[in-house]
């Protein structure tokens, strides 16, 4: 469910501009990696959308704002724009990976609705290769709805933005015994002072993570 994060970029900026010599990485990838990584210590914290909390129950998740999942497709699928879910029943789906976050709700929605298992044959952990493939075939996909605001994908368009998709939380998400020092502490302050501006412009959340190193 990835969408840009301008916001963070703009707190990275601002804490670079106080302190020039410090050195961030930031990573970008498949959500179950990145909460490994954040259990693990391999980060400080991840900016993430927060389907299901239980699988957190063992971190913090500190909510930035909410966002609507929805159902992408290419610009002229045959599908669109979808009135049900039902309308996509026959379509096949493609998820970034088989038992991950987006796998689940694709397979959550499927039986909440009574409906035929949907195919899933095509999983992609690559963000730029899932959308090449939502906006070049006839494949459905699952993301945040301010991932396409602004034509920011070109050539995908959203099927379906009704019920039963579910709002989601855009979280900070870290330890316990988060922050390890104070840097990474004011980065995430910073992160979510600019979420607070961004969400009351247009919100924009995504899988990503950070982590400030002396």
């Amino acid at each position: 469910m990835a969408a840009p994060l301008e916001f963070v970029a703009r707190a990275v900026a601002s804490v670079h501009l106080c302190e020039p010599s410090l050195h961030v990485q930031i990573f970008e990838g498949v959500q179950a990696k990145i909460i490994a990584d954040v259990r693990q210590g391999v980060v400080d914290f991840a900016i993430i959308p927060v389907a299901q909390r239980n699988s957190l129950i063992d971190l913090r998740a500190r909510p930035l704002f909410h966002t609507r999942v929805v159902v992408v497709g290419r610009a002229n699928h045959p599908c669109a724009p979808a009135q049900s879910l039902r309308e996509l029943a026959a379509c096949h789906w493609i998820t970034p990976r088989r038992g991950g976050v987006l796998d689940g709700m694709v397979e959550r929605l499927a039986v909440s609705n009574q409906l035929p298992a949907f195919s899933r044959p095509i999983q992609c952990d690559s963000s730029a290769l899932y959308w090449d493939l939502i906006a070049s075939t006839d494949l459905v996909g699952l993301s945040l709805a301010t991932k396409l605001e602004g034509d920011r994908v070109a050539g995908a368009r959203i099927l379906y933005d009704g019920p039963p998709l579910p709002e989601v939380p855009v979280a900070l998400v870290h330890r316990a015994d988060f922050p390890q020092n104070a840097l990474a502490g004011e980065l995430a302050e910073r992160c979510r002072e600019e979420a607070a501006t961004h969400a009351h412009r247009r919100p924009e959340p995504a899988p990503a993570a950070a982590s400030p190193l002396r």
